[in-house]
């Protein structure tokens, strides 16, 4: 377990050697730096936030986008597909997640949307010029516009636009597991997503996953809280799944919240 202060110092060590190399690689076709996720909470906290489960480095992962102004070429793409490489070693245990954008479709939404460059410890980029398109883009710039912190460059508002509500539902809505089969063959990161989506169309807050629980869970059924002490396990590796009978029932008590919280006039 790392405290605050040594969280904060690896996030800083790591985004300041991102941006290093991203600036001698892009130059000035490099439009910005955006963090999001539980890194970017260096930034600040939140009423629902709990040190050792939303800053607990062992169990995080490192989460930007890069914008840039004009297409990447392949040889660009597989300079940085080395740089992250090498920058491997000052990220989190579950590793980075980045993508990089066009400036042009930050504020001009297109579902699903258009991206330069991707990496991810379970996805290596072809680096072609083949388009490409990630339906969860959109959910991602919401949680920089919401939540994020500019690292470099032009500020959050400059760059990304509000995404309106209607097309953020219709974004997140896949996303959902349909039953409870579904949701057990990842159940702490569809437990969380239900949770998110749900505390977001009754509040209007977006929560990071490990937020999400305490947010949604506050004022709930005691079983939902032993319910998300097992997603954590599953989470910690300490437990293969969390009880279907309980992740029966969770599933029909937030499905029928956001069905109801769907059929008010404005989320």
């Amino acid at each position: 377990m790392y405290d605050n202060y040594d969280f904060d110092v690896r996030v800083h060590t790591l985004m300041d050697a991102v941006t290093e190399r991203f600036c001698a690689l892009l130059g000035e076709n490099l439009v910005g730096i955006y963090l999001y996720g539980v890194c970017a909470l260096v930034y600040g906290s939140s009423e629902y936030a709990i040190d050792d489960a939303a800053r607990n480095w062992k169990f995080e992962e490192a989460t930007f986008i890069a914008v840039v102004s004009e297409p990447l070429c392949r040889s660009t793409k597989l300079a940085l597909q080395r740089a992250l490489a090498e920058l491997a070693p000052l990220a989190p245990p579950l590793g980075i997640i980045m993508s990089v954008v066009l400036r042009e479709h930050c504020g001009n939404f297109i579902y699903p949307t258009p991206y330069e460059f991707h990496a991810s410890p379970s996805h290596v980029d072809p680096c072609d010029d083949t388009p490409k398109t990630d339906s969860d883009l959109l959910a991602h710039f919401t949680m920089v516009m919401h939540r994020g912190a500019s690292w470099h460059g032009a500020e959050i508002e400059q760059v990304f636009a509000p995404i309106p509500p209607k097309q953020f539902i219709a974004t997140f809505m896949p996303l959902l597991p349909k039953n409870t089969d579904e949701l057990l063959q990842d159940s702490y990161h569809h437990i969380a997503n239900l949770c998110r989506f749900a505390v977001w169309l009754k509040s209007g807050w977006f929560s990071t996953k490990e937020e999400s629980f305490y947010a949604y869970s506050h004022r709930r059924p005691a079983h939902f809280g032993t319910l998300m002490r097992e997603a954590f396990e599953v989470r910690d590796g300490h437990a293969q799944q969390v009880g279907r009978h309980k992740a029966n029932q969770f599933l029909k008590w937030v499905n029928r919240d956001i069905e109801l919280l769907l059929s008010s006039p404005e989320p």
